[in-house]
């Protein structure tokens, strides 16, 4: 739940994650190749709240360790 707290910037209670955890809003469509570097970790999304409460998400990449 803290990884979900951390993404969202908001307190993730299990009665939230209980009724909106399979919910359609929360879908997440990647092709094949996004999908693969996503579960390798090549690449992330980081929600950042601005001024006045409104949250952006930025998509940022993850150079590989040599």
């Amino acid at each position: 739940m803290r990884t979900l707290e951390a993404f969202t910037g908001r307190e993730i209670t299990t009665e939230v994650v209980r009724d909106k955890i399979n919910h359609p809003c929360n879908a997440f469509n990647l092709e094949n190749n996004g999908h693969e570097s996503f579960d390798k970790r090549a690449w992330g999304i980081e929600a950042q709240e601005q001024p006045g409460g409104q949250v952006s998400y930025f998509i940022f990449s993850i150079d590989p360790i040599v």
